[in-house]
Formats: C-alpha cells, sequence, structure tokens
C-alpha cells in the first residue's frame, strides 16, 4: 500500500537568521534587495511556509517607496513614506534582514521619537495602473518651507490654499505661530489627475 504524502503545514512564526527576532504572520519586515546599494525593500507577512531542504518561505504583500510608484517622489512625500501596494509575492525568508512598523499617518505623528525601523502609509497603490486608494492625500507643509515656524499663507501653493483647508480653525493670522504634525494633518488636497499631476509640477518648481 503506498504512502500518501502528508501535507505541510503553514508555520506560526519565523527566526530571522542571525537574530533571536521572531516574525509573525502580520509582522513588517526590511527585506534584503538584490542591488546592495538600494534601500531595503519593506513587507507585511501573509504567510509562513516550510519547503524542502529546511528552507521556509514567506507570503509578502510589498509596500512601495515613492520613488519605486509610476509618477515617481514628489515634495509633499515624507521621508519615511511608503504605499502598501497590491502587489503580493512570494520570497525565501532567508532574505528578511530585520523587522520594522508601519504605522498609520496619524500614529505616526503621534511617536515622541521616531526610529529608524518606524514607517509611515497614507495610501494603498495599484502597481499595474499608478493608482493610489483613497484619492485624497494629507500634506506636510514643511515641504514648502525652510523654517516652518515661520509658515506663511504665501509660502504655500496656490492650489492647496484653495482646496480643501481648514482655514477657520488653522489660518487665524497670515503668519502660522507653531506648524506641528497636528497641523500638517489638517490640510487636505484632491489627489485626482489632472489636480494631481497640476500639483506635481508645481511642487517640483
Amino acid at each position: 500500500m503506498s504512502k500518501t504524502k502528508s501535507s505541510k503545514k503553514d508555520l506560526n512564526s519565523y527566526t530571522i537568521k542571525g537574530t533571536n527576532k521572531i516574525v509573525r504572520v502580520g509582522d513588517h519586515v526590511t527585506m534584503r534587495p538584490p542591488d546592495t546599494n538600494k534601500a531595503p525593500y519593506v513587507a507585511r507577512v501573509e504567510k509562513i511556509e516550510p519547503c524542502r531542504k529546511n528552507d521556509v518561505k514567506v507570503h509578502v504583500r510589498w509596500y512601495y517607496r515613492p520613488e519605486d510608484s509610476i509618477e515617481g517622489r514628489r515634495r509633499f512625500h515624507g521621508v519615511k513614506e511608503l504605499f502598501l501596494s497590491d502587489h503580493y509575492d512570494v520570497q525565501s525568508a532567508h532574505a528578511i534582514e530585520g523587522k520594522c512598523v508601519v504605522h498609520s499617518f496619524k500614529n505616526y505623528t503621534k511617536l515622541q521619537d521616531v526610529a529608524a525601523e518606524d514607517y509611515y502609509y497614507r495610501f494603498e497603490y495599484e502597481a499595474a495602473t499608478g493608482t493610489f486608494t483613497p484619492d485624497r492625500v494629507v500634506v506636510n507643509l514643511s515641504s514648502f518651507a525652510s523654517n516652518t515656524s515661520q509658515l506663511t499663507l504665501s509660502s504655500i501653493p496656490p492650489l492647496i490654499r484653495q482646496s480643501e483647508v481648514l482655514a477657520s480653525s488653522i489660518f487665524t493670522s497670515t503668519l502660522i505661530p507653531r506648524a506641528t504634525p497636528e497641523l500638517f494633518a489638517s490640510i487636505l488636497i484632491g489627489f485626482r489627475s489632472p489636480q494631481h499631476r497640476l500639483l506635481s509640477t508645481m511642487a517640483n518648481q
């Protein structure tokens, strides 16, 4: 009587090689890129499964950096900003370098100290079409002024001033006495084309 091949169950966790850090489903990780000159890839672990020869595979959902998107990085993108993409992949667990945390933008602005492993996202990104969900973006006004304590209405591109700015609660005077992350989080602009492309052009001037 022939023996049936037993199916391998998914793993609950994986210990990163050479460390005592444990990765579980739902965790965020940094992964080694083929080009060592590039920044590490960032992904969310969806599944961990054993393979032959004691290898372990991880099913991941990639985060994209703004510069990896179709339209590229714009001035209103944060340094630690990522896009949660619809790009799923399977990689060797040996490619995992470490763990990180991808916060919501709201939670990110509440951090007392931002560590190297802290990132945030505001959008989901469709890799094939280059479209974003939702279609509005929170703009960090520090992108448009070198000294945020002296941020004025005139230093903000007109397209932003004319869109859904919460003027009554934010701009009580021409000069904003103190620009805070909470204030930045209150500035919303439309993200639909062609408005987005116009803003992108203005931001790069």
